[in-house]
């Protein structure tokens, strides 16, 4: 199997190397950590170098120094990353003595170039380096010193991973601890202390979170987290909560900590996080509190009555059971569409949304709302632009987002003004379009995800090279720009040599922050309240060979499918490497990338991810299950006998796919038994040229909606 699924590699693209500069700011400066990449992120090299100088000040015992500077950092961290995990100091503490050891040991012993020197492994275990690397560590720190030694650590410990500037700052400044001799450090505490006093008299979540983002964290102490969390989950904002619990849990890294293993547990008990819960479910035992709320919980429908964005929300950890379509007494309905799709049908996979009995159907021509009763058309939007020429590289999904009855949605790429409409879903009056002069350079990508009052979308942006960018709007009312952030860019010209298009994926909100894959060589995790970068990951860097754009045949790869949020991971197969990776949500460590292999593998698509956390890919012809744990990391593989089109569809018992000769396939998702859905009826309700379904529970019964040529409504007793 594993040799259906890699390819011979081929010849690398030419590498391009060139400085950006992004904002005309002098102290900006975009860094290569390499000359053979051309991908590019905002970092600073002033910042960069006023944490060095921290760090040694910190080292130094010089706490109020590296204060200062730290503090000074926290102006203007919003934009930029640096090359840094979360890495202990104390860690480069203990590397720095083995190395004096060793320098001192080899100029003694005359000790040999590879030479092992037992004593630094015993006396400072545990030292997870060969004896190779602690030359290579030891040449470092004599050339550049503690803070070259942190900068070459991080990249072996976390390789490709960009922490969030002010992130790391706040990471280093919780270990810093204050004392109010020093009169200006008497002060920033006096400061501290009033606004968490005031903060939560009030139960004020902006205040909390000011005091968390601008202040040390040894002058409000845990407190201000835990307070922040608990009045979160007050609200029933368990999700939120869960985020800025274990932001804590990242940035404290807490050994013994009770009171907040205890919260995460219980949140993620509420939340269906299984993973999370049974990793902390000790902390709970003991406490009869805990047991009666275990006792007295049930959870919440796990299938959503409205489907109100793609896949319901890929965010939240509700999965469907399913049903075998084998099975019941079905009723068959067909929508009929009163227009046809254009001649690049085949590149248009329409993802409905479903709402107040309502059928929502988006397209290249325009937008339908259909009655979920009668089948009839209720309204209709057709967009005015003409359409322009333009070939697309990839299949793409065509969906919407519906928020507190309001329905949102980008018009199709190949328009000219492209724009964020919101339409009154009831009546299909159009409330208003952003931005109101469209700007030519600015392609909006995918649905927006709606939370709240704020619209979350990504954009691709032409000036020369070609950027891609998250923006926030508040639309509370009018809409607003509330904050707009550069994720990374590409030169144009290497898009070009291979008359390449390409988008970005659609956002992921969980945990507080805004996740997208660039397809161009950049994942990022965003603060959706106020735009700073927490973590970018250069998924390029996490192998060793040359960054290039994915040139082989990708006709049923499909754009658009966001990142998936599952069990306190993001899951995402950009389009540009065909490997799945698994990053940390909160910290954006790399958990696991599929394949390991260093050849390019042809997985086409992310179908899913179940309640279980197992992963759900296909090739061309297979699907596969990968583990979430344990030893054996392929559960199953299931072959089919034709290509595999369209989006498939997941749920906790079975997998859907569609095959090119137009067939409909179910897979148990335990054991991975392929069955072919067969009879006359059912392959005269099918659409030609099935593309996606989707499929939920109302009134006793499963409803699921086939799209293609045509469209039909199953409902299934």
């Amino acid at each position: 199997m594993i040799s259906r699924m890699l390819k011979n590699r081929k010849n690398f693209f030419p590498i391009v190397c060139f400085f950006f500069i992004y904002f005309s700011l002098p102290y900006l400066d975009c860094q290569l950590s390499s000359v053979k990449q051309y991908i590019y992120i905002e970092q600073d090299t002033e910042l960069r170098e006023r944490i060095d100088k921290a760090l040694v000040q910190e080292k130094g015992e010089n706490k109020e120094k590296a204060l200062f500077l730290y503090q000074k950092g926290l102006e203007k961290v919003h934009a930029f990353s640096i090359p840094f995990s979360l890495l202990e100091l104390e860690y480069i503490l203990n590397l720095e003595k083995a190395i004096l050891y060793y320098l001192e040991a080899k100029d003694i012993l005359l000790a040999q170039e590879h030479q092992y020197i037992p004593e630094i492994y015993q006396k400072y275990h545990p030292l997870i380096i060969s004896p190779f690397e602690l030359k290579h560590y030891a040449a470092v720190y004599q050339k550049n010193g503690l803070a070259g030694l942190y900068h070459s650590a991080n990249e072996k410990f976390s390789i490709g991973l960009y922490t969030g500037a002010g992130e790391y700052i706040r990471s280093r400044l919780s270990k810093i601890f204050l004392s109010s001799s020093d009169p200006q450090t008497a002060l920033l505490l006096a400061q501290a202390q009033k606004i968490y006093k005031e903060a939560l008299h009030k139960a004020d979540t902006q205040a909390l979170r000011y005091l968390i983002e601008n202040f040390p964290l040894d002058s409000f102490g845990e407190e201000a987290f835990l307070a922040l969390g608990d009045i979160y989950f007050s609200q029933g904002k368990i999700e939120e909560a869960l985020g800025v619990w274990k932001r804590l849990q990242s940035l404290k890294k807490p050994q013994n900590d009770s009171a907040l293993h205890k919260r995460i547990a219980l949140a993620s008990f509420f939340y269906q996080d299984r993973e999370t819960y049974s990793s902390l479910q000790h902390y709970t035992q003991g406490d009869a509190r805990f047991s009666q709320l275990e006792k007295a919980f049930v959870p919440s429908p796990k299938t959503p009555f409205a489907w109100l964005s793609y896949k319901g929300n890929y965010a939240h950890n509700h999965v469907m059971d399913g049903k075998d379509l084998r099975k019941g007494k079905r009723k068959i309905i067909p929508i009929r569409l009163p227009f046809h799709f254009y001649r690049d049908y085949e590149k248009c996979y329409p993802d409905p949304l479903v709402w107040n009995n309502r059928l929502y159907y988006y397209l290249p021509s325009g937008v339908f709302c259909f009655s979920m009763d009668t089948a009839s058309l209720l309204w209709h939007f057709i967009f005015p632009e003409s359409r322009k020429e333009e070939k697309e590289e990839y299949p793409a999904i065509y969906t919407s987002s519906i928020h507190e009855g309001r329905l949102y949605l980008v018009s199709p790429q190949n328009r000219p003004a492209n724009r964020i409409y919101c339409f009154d879903a009831s009546t299909g009056a159009q409330l208003w379009h952003w931005p109101k002069e469209p700007n030519g350079n600015i392609s909006f990508q995918q649905a927006p995800v709606i939370h709240e009052n704020r619209l979350f979308v990504s954009a691709k942006i032409l000036t020369g090279q070609v950027n891609v960018e998250l923006f926030c709007l508040d639309i509370s009312s009018s809409p607003t720009l509330l904050w707009q952030r550069f994720l990374g860019s590409i030169l144009s010209s290497e898009l070009e040599k291979k008359n390449k298009q390409t988008r970005a994926s659609g956002v992921s909100l969980c945990y507080g922050l805004v996740y997208c894959c660039s397809n161009l060589g950049v994942m990022a995790a965003v603060d959706s309240h106020n735009g700073e970068i927490r973590w970018i990951a250069k998924y390029h860097e996490h192998f060793p060979q040359d960054y290039r754009l994915k040139v082989d045949e990708t006709k049923n790869t499909i754009l658009g499918t966001p990142p998936i949020i599952r069990n306190g991971k993001v899951h995402v197969m950009p389009l540009d490497t065909s490997h799945l990776l698994v990053y940390n949500a909160i910290s954006g460590n790399l958990i696991k990338s599929f394949p390991e292999s260093q050849l390019e593998s042809n997985l086409k698509n992310l179908l899913g991810v179940n309640e279980e956390g197992n992963v759900f890919l296909n090739t061309e012809y297979e699907v596969l299950c990968l583990a979430s744990h344990g030893p054996k990391e392929i559960l199953w593989t299931a072959t089919l006998p034709s290509l595999i089109v369209g989006t498939g569809f997941v749920t906790n018992s079975w997998i859907y796919v569609f095959t090119e000769d137009q067939s409909l396939y179910q897979i148990h998702a335990k054991t991975g038994k392929l069955y072919k859905i067969t009879s006359r009826l059912l392959e005269k309700s099918l659409p030609g040229f099935c593309v996606s379904m989707f499929m939920w529970e109302q009134d006793r019964k499963y409803n699921i909606l086939f799209s293609g040529r045509d469209v039909f409504l199953w409902q299934i007793d």
